[in-house]
């Protein structure tokens, strides 16, 4: 025999949908607290910046920076990067040393600024954020260093495939590929009218 028909369910209301923003404050450029940024994490004003503030121990993202370190100097001979990442445990600590072996050669571009005083300062002063993290283990899907540098109109970077090539208007690439992530840094510093109009759109 057929199973019993079941009673239609009783008509529900449309369920709403309600967009809960990040909890971040409006953040406008302070050209003198970028400067003084600059300055604490010892670069010098002017030069091209990249500031990469992702995690070192469970992402590829600090190591595929690293990895672009050589193409990117050797087209704009003046960039500096800037690792400001938390070295909150023992295995952080070790990767922090096994890329600062990495780019030795590069040191005097290079700096691992660790945990900055002011983060969105340092953003601000930064020229992209490059964030290709292929793994947001122990963040959220958007973190706010990302979401900063959006309300900042610094360019992020970020790979496709993962939650943050929602951003609108960021410059997308394949994850692990470290060579577009060099062209990407390069295009950005090199192309005034491309870093005001990915800042813009973000």
């Amino acid at each position: 025999p057929l199973p019993a028909a079941r009673p239609p369910a009783p008509r529900l209301p449309p369920a709403r949908l309600e967009v809960l923003p990040p909890p971040l404050p409006a953040l406008e450029r302070n050209p003198a607290q970028a400067a003084r940024a600059r300055a604490h994490a010892k670069v010098p004003p002017g030069v091209p910046l990249f500031v990469y503030a992702g995690d070192l121990e469970f992402s590829q993202g600090a190591r595929m920076v690293a990895d672009a370190i050589p193409a990117v100097l050797e087209s704009v001979h003046d960039a500096f990067f800037v690792f400001a990442c938390r070295t909150k445990t023992e295995r952080a600590r070790r990767a922090r040393a096994v890329l600062q072996n990495k780019v030795a050669r590069y040191a005097d571009h290079v700096r691992f600024a660790g945990e900055v005083p002011d983060l969105p300062a340092l953003i601000a002063a930064a020229t992209a954020a490059p964030f290709p993290v292929d793994d947001l283990y122990g963040k959220v899907d958007l973190p706010y260093a990302v979401l900063e540098a959006c309300l900042l109109q610094v360019p992020v970077i970020v790979p496709s495939r993962t939650p943050l090539e929602e951003i609108d208007g960021a410059m997308v690439i394949e994850p692990e590929d470290t060579r577009a992530l060099a062209r990407a840094c390069i295009d950005i510093a090199r192309d005034e009218s491309l870093r005001r109009a990915v800042g813009t759109r973000q």
